[in-house]
């Protein structure tokens, strides 16, 4: 829903197109729909997760797309597995959109070729494209409702890198800044986008195009959210609530520093941050954090994001082996309460 992890993905994707192997699930044909109420077990790692409402999609392989649905276990396969999985190019960048799907394809021939698409859960098989470009790379993809909003990357080795956070519907996207640099973070909720840059600057939009606030520059973001109309940012080994305004209401501090923290999903004062391959949840009111750890063994955690029913997870099936597959499980309400309740 708010967040892309493209370095992470990238670690293991020459690995995939290795020890890549078919189930029963990766050979199910567009449109038709297996069920599991979970976990969800995949055939190789998954790199791409996002979640909203009542759905999750998530990229496997070398570009295999599914939307799950975790209270009825439907499983949708959006878009085949790219034949050529040589790791040239990137296919991990996913959102949902109420209940469509939107995905980055990043395909390397003589030139780089980016597509940003849209697909309807209920007809898998109707494509749309929303943007699509030669010689640019996909920063990051959000999604909430039917408001989108990404970021591309270019020119990099020739004028310097350059970057345009493009927002709008699941119909229609449109530039809302153009700037020299990376924009390496982008957050939606309701018509509210945040994009954050490489170097720390965080700008507010309204999705119609309105630019709402420039915040201060400030050390390298980890992860930005939206939740209840506040924006959230993890940087310096704090997670800090801001105002629409810029003034910060809250900060606490996490269990884990530097470049290994990052903070993935928020949800009605819930955070969920990523130290290496361990997750933590944060509870703001009180600062009370604690270590997800399901199944009772260790796990290579991978994303995680927040949806109608609990919190979405992916995570590696055994410890740094990623022939074995992965995994995508709910941890429901109940289950984060307990956590927390116990403590770690």
């Amino acid at each position: 829903m708010r967040f892309s992890y493209r370095e992470r993905s990238r670690s293991i994707f020459a690995q995939i197109a290795i020890v890549l192997t078919i189930t029963p699930l990766a050979i199910s044909v567009a449109g038709a729909s297996p069920t599991s109420l979970g976990p969800v077990r995949t055939s190789s790692p998954v790199i791409g997760l996002g979640v909203d409402g009542s759905l999750a999609g998530y990229t496997e392989g070398c570009g295999e797309l599914h939307a799950w649905s975790p209270a009825t276990g439907r499983i949708t396969r959006i878009r085949k597995e790219v034949v050529d999985c040589s790791g040239t190019g990137s296919y991990g960048d996913v959102a949902i959109a109420s209940d469509e799907v939107v995905w980055a394809a990043l395909e390397e021939h003589n030139h780089l070729y980016l597509g940003v698409h849209v697909a309807r859960v209920t007809n898998p098989t109707r494509v749309r494209t929303l943007y699509d470009v030669i010689d640019e790379d996909v920063g990051a993809l959000a999604a909430e409702g039917s408001v989108v909003a990404f970021s591309t990357q270019g020119g990099v080795g020739y004028s310097g890198p350059r970057a345009t956070l493009w927002a709008g519907t699941t119909s229609r996207v449109s530039a809302l800044a153009r700037a020299a640099g990376w924009m390496d973070r982008v957050a939606v909720e309701g018509d509210l986008v945040a994009l954050g840059y490489r170097d720390g600057r965080v700008r507010l939009f309204q999705a119609s195009g309105t630019r709402i606030r420039a915040l201060p520059a400030g050390i390298a973001v980890n992860g930005l959210v939206l939740d209840r109309g506040r924006l959230l940012a993890l940087a310096g080994g704090r997670v800090s609530v801001r105002t629409p305004g810029g003034r910060i209401v809250l900060s606490r501090r996490i269990r884990g520093t530097g470049a290994r923290a990052e903070l993935m999903d928020a949800e009605d004062g819930l955070v969920v941050y990523r130290v290496g391959s361990t997750l933590r949840l944060l509870r703001l009111a009180d600062g009370r954090d604690v270590l997800i750890q399901t199944p009772k063994t260790p796990v290579e955690y991978l994303h995680a994001g927040f949806g109608a029913s609990g919190l979405v997870v992916a995570h590696l099936a055994a410890p740094s082996r990623p022939a074995r597959g992965g995994v995508v499980r709910l941890l429901h309400r109940r289950e984060l309460d307990q956590l927390l309740a116990r403590g770690s």
